[in-house]
């Protein structure tokens, strides 16, 4: 069974008919390491599900520093949603951090597969607030705890990802140096 209808089943039924309409209405997308998925200022024209690979979600503070807001990797749906959904310039990069596989879903498609589906719009509004709910859990420990802390948190949380991560993005992530990583790295936590 594809990857996309094995999740999109988590949320909503789907008979082999409707789960075949869903599929009709993508389209593959390969990228390799360090190609971009979205770029910031241009409007999202359609949303991916990453069935391998992982991204990064990234801006650039004040200073025109790379800030990694979050990764995602299989499994997950990529978009910048904020642009996505009310079709403005987006403000985050989506950059391919591994070489990636997904499929895409145009705007057109999501309201068409909407008007076909019954419980398509609880399905995805739900697959929405999961993701939401998730990116906060993830970040928010991040906010007070030290730079040891982090770092482990990141290990326990993300422990797929920080084996296919380079460590710049994790510092990055994390909020702390590279160096300071690295001396963290070398201490036995």
């Amino acid at each position: 069974m594809h990857p996309l209808i094995t999740y999109l089943l988590h949320y909503i039924a789907l008979p082999d008919h409707t789960a075949q309409l869903v599929l009709d209405h993508t389209q593959p997308l390969r990228l390799l390491a360090g190609e971009s998925f979205a770029e910031a200022g241009q409007v999202a024209q359609y949303i991916g599900f990453l069935s391998e690979g992982v991204v990064r979600v990234f801006s650039y503070n004040d200073a025109g520093d790379e800030v990694t807001m979050y990764f995602l990797d299989e499994g997950h749906f990529v978009v910048d949603l904020d642009s996505f959904t009310n079709r403005k310039p987006a403000i985050s990069h989506i950059q391919a951090v591994t070489d990636c596989s997904f499929v895409t879903i145009s705007r057109a498609s999501l309201n068409q597969l909407s008007d076909k589906i019954p419980g398509w719009n609880d399905a995805i509004r739900r697959i929405t607030e999961g993701a939401l709910l998730e990116k906060v859990r993830l970040r928010s420990p991040l906010v007070a705890a030290n730079a040891t802390i982090r770092y482990q948190n990141f290990l326990r949380d993300l422990p797929a990802i920080a084996r296919r991560v380079p460590l710049q993005y994790i510092a990055s992530y994390l909020g702390i140096a590279p160096q300071s990583l690295s001396r963290i790295r070398r201490q036995k936590l």
